[in-house]
């Protein structure tokens, strides 16, 4: 016979064909900014590769001890080498490792660093792509008055020809 709502009887056409299916509510994206202290070798470098792939920005916080240490540690060596050194490091890396510092999101919060500078690392994170938007828009009404002045420029050259001919 099939599922058949409380309140409902035999003889009811309540339901039984159609189902109600709400639409979620849509919401914004957020903006997800990850604070590694300490954590487990195996888990957290499985969490913070979700990070990684979603170009989510880490702030790592070395001497909390755990993969905290361990990637700041080894953060800290890729920085002080060349690009192919780098490369070659990161080789000898467990792959989830390599991967989660290939993607260049982590930041080391070093020891001595003020709130300030910490504050803005994570508002800026916070805020989104919203800089690269405005850049973006920015170019784009460059690009609209070069392409503007490039045609004044032409029209004028002509109008330059011209007079010079007659």
């Amino acid at each position: 016979q099939g599922y058949q709502p409380k309140g409902a009887h035999e003889g009811s056409r309540m339901l039984r064909t159609q189902q109600v299916i709400r639409e979620p509510p849509q919401r914004e994206a957020l903006n997800i900014v990850t604070i590694l202290m300490g954590g487990d070798m195996l888990t957290t470098k499985f969490e913070l590769m979700w990070s990684a792939v979603n170009s989510k920005p880490v702030l790592v916080i070395p001497g909390t001890k755990g993969y905290a240490d361990y990637l700041a540690e080894k953060l800290m060596q890729v920085e002080e080498m060349s690009p192919d050194e780098a490369s070659k490091h990161l080789l000898d890396l467990d792959a989830v490792t390599a991967q989660i510092i290939s993607s260049g999101v982590c930041q080391i919060v070093r020891k001595g660093t003020l709130a300030e500078n910490v504050n803005r690392v994570i508002e800026t994170a916070l805020a989104g792509d919203e800089v690269l938007l405005k850049a973006w828009q920015k170019f784009a009404l460059w690009h609209h008055h070069a392409n503007q002045y490039h045609k004044y420029f032409k029209s004028f050259q002509r109008w330059i020809l011209i007079s010079g001919i007659l």
